[in-house]
């Protein structure tokens, strides 16, 4: 009988200690507080597991859900209320050199990332961002179906491509480049770059040189562009000012932000193109 009640007890103070162990690790998980300072590291991190973000930059707008969490600055960072959140851990893509330099001097640990400039180096940053907050399977599962998408788009190309360009800013001209991730949407959702190819990934155009490639469609990287554009006369000169196919009906954070949403972006971009 006291044999049985040994065993029995030491089998509750094994229970229980495990439970305290599986309750201190959940707690741990709860308590992971992570600051994003970049518009796609902060998609990137809500995609996978939003309730972990604490802080975000003014320039994260996106998902609504985060549009309430303390905002620690824009191109200056606030590193006060960086502090003052109590950082788990802070991740950034393209951010400055200064503010790594400042963060790695305080002693935080942080995940610093460069602008992906290709659909593989969107679904690395993601998966990179993933194993540092600890979302590795989530990240796993939102890069398989980011692949399945993407490999569906490219068996499902248009026959007939079009000439389109991505505006990004008027007076100089700067448009999205046939280097970048960009340029690869664009071919996934029908389009073909008609300008002479450039290293520059964000090349800067004479209205003579859009004139001679006589685009089929301009794509406004933002949605004021547009009046601009039709108010050239240069640009109305072309196949697209003359049919009236310079668009701003896309929101260009789809198209133009290297995140999850670019599945998106192709999908509004082939409604418009074809």
């Amino acid at each position: 009988m006291i044999f049985i009640l040994v065993f029995l007890s030491r089998f509750y103070l094994v229970t229980f200690s495990l439970f305290l162990f599986a309750s201190s690790s959940i707690c741990h998980e709860k308590l992971l507080r992570v600051v994003s300072l970049s518009p796609v590291s902060t998609e990137i991190v809500a995609t996978l597991n939003g309730s972990i973000l604490v802080g975000v930059s003014k320039y994260c707008n996106y998902p609504n859900s985060i549009n309430a969490l303390p905002k620690v600055g824009d191109l200056t960072i606030n590193y006060e209320k960086v502090l003052a959140l109590n950082p788990d851990k802070i991740v950034g893509v393209g951010v400055s050199k200064i503010a790594q330099d400042k963060f790695k001097s305080l002693g935080l640990s942080t995940l610093f990332l460069e602008s992906p400039e290709s659909l593989k180096d969107i679904l690395n940053t993601i998966d990179r961002i993933g194993t540092y907050v600890g979302e590795t399977e989530s990240a796993k599962n939102l890069i398989s179906s980011m692949n399945v998408a993407l490999l569906n788009f490219k068996n499902t190309k248009p026959k007939v491509k079009r000439k389109v360009i991505v505006v990004l800013q008027y007076n100089p001209i700067i448009v999205a480049g046939s280097n970048g991730f960009i340029s690869e949407i664009l071919e996934l959702s029908g389009g073909v770059y008609p300008l002479k190819s450039s290293k520059i990934q964000y090349p800067r155009v004479p209205l003579e040189r859009v004139l001679e490639a006589d685009p089929e469609f301009i794509i406004c990287g933002y949605p004021n562009l547009k009046h601009n554009l039709y108010s050239d006369r240069v640009i109305l000169m072309t196949q697209a000012g003359r049919d009236r196919h310079i668009i701003n009906s896309i929101n260009p954070d789809l198209f133009l932000r290297p995140g999850p949403r670019i599945i998106n972006g192709i999908e509004e971009l082939r409604k418009v193109i074809q």
